[in-house]
């Protein structure tokens, strides 16, 4: 921890229109800070300023602070920021801050040291894949906090100390680390080679996840056809009774003339007329829900049939699979 003797930066006077939860909070920090509980106190502060930006004393008490608990390279950084912010803020009560904010940064500075990681990718015979940045499936960490991409071969100021970076692939669960110490005004590199192995090959299980779909499919539209027979031949011996019920109806109309009127073929032509309709629609159904069972089971067929060069292998059950048509019906034969 590097202690740094600072005076405290003097509350800014609050223009008028900020927030009052962000001067409440600016206030609880500097009451901590006057206790010498930094750690504390850097949440109040950092939650001032998210609120009211414009309240640069709030920064400058997250860079002081930062210095204070030996963070040098957050402590130059949140300089850097000020220094940046007072280019838009040139409000009296920030008089002299440019000039703290350029000081501080030279004082941090030599105090900092560089490190660059690289992390490239290459194949199990060394031919290169790609580079860190462009391989979403590694992942590089600093001392166990993960570094964004953007940042890979690009240096770094970095506090002085003890690191450990790591590069991750799951391609073939490839894994390199280096530990290094960082001196103040020391420049490291870190190159970390993965020798990656080609992804598994996801086309077994592809294919099963469409067979199974497909095959459930199919026994769905069996099914369905063989249901719209059943009924097309339930609604065909409706339309014969209604037939026989007409021929009986004409024939008491013809002996007893007297008490036949259109009133008493009435409800039997309606029932027949509707048993016929019923008929066609499910022989359509059925001849519908037949034909895609068999295209199904074609293509099933078709994906299963042994490959080029091994056609001395025994079929598989899908492969013999059958329809067959009899005057009986129509049946499958076979297992799937």
């Amino acid at each position: 921890m590097v202690g740094v003797a600072f005076g405290l930066a003097a509350p800014p006077a609050w223009a008028e229109g900020a927030p009052l939860e962000a001067q409440s909070s600016f206030e609880q920090g500097r009451v901590l800070r006057l206790r010498g509980e930094c750690g504390a106190a850097m949440p109040y502060f950092r939650r001032a300023y998210q609120i009211y930006p414009r309240g640069l004393g709030s920064l400058r008490n997250i860079a002081e602070c930062e210095e204070t608990n030996g963070h040098l390279a957050a402590a130059r950084s949140a300089w850097m920021e000020l220094a940046r912010s007072l280019l838009s803020n040139a409000e009296p009560r920030y008089s002299g801050w440019t000039e703290d904010a350029a000081q501080a940064t030279a004082r941090l500075t030599p105090k900092l040291g560089t490190l660059t990681v690289d992390v490239h990718a290459v194949s199990a015979v060394d031919a290169p894949l790609a580079t860190a940045p462009s391989t979403p499936d590694i992942e590089v960490s600093i001392n166990g906090e993960r570094l964004s991409s953007s940042l890979l071969g690009t240096p770094v100021l970095r506090d002085p100390g003890h690191y450990v970076v790591r590069a991750v692939s799951r391609m073939g669960e490839a894994m390199q680390e280096e530990v290094l110490d960082l001196a103040p005004g020391q420049t490291r590199t870190v190159d970390l080679t993965l020798r990656l192995l080609p992804p598994e090959p996801r086309v077994a299980s592809a294919q099963t996840g469409s067979s199974s779909g497909r095959d459930a499919a199919m026994w769905t539209a069996f099914g369905l056809g063989a249901a719209s027979l059943v009924g097309a031949g339930i609604a065909e011996a409706e339309r014969q009774s209604a037939l026989d019920d007409r021929g009986t109806t004409l024939a008491a109309c013809s002996a007893n003339s007297a008490t036949c009127t259109p009133q008493n073929l009435q409800s039997v032509n309606d029932r027949g007329n509707t048993a016929a309709t019923w008929e066609n629609v499910f022989f359509v159904a059925g001849g519908v829900g037949l034909t895609t069972g068999v295209v199904l089971l074609a293509i099933g067929h078709s994906g299963t049939s042994a490959p080029s060069g091994q056609s001395g292998t025994r079929a598989s059950p899908a492969q013999k699979t059958a329809l067959v048509a009899s005057p009986a019906g129509v049946s499958i034969t076979g297992g799937f």
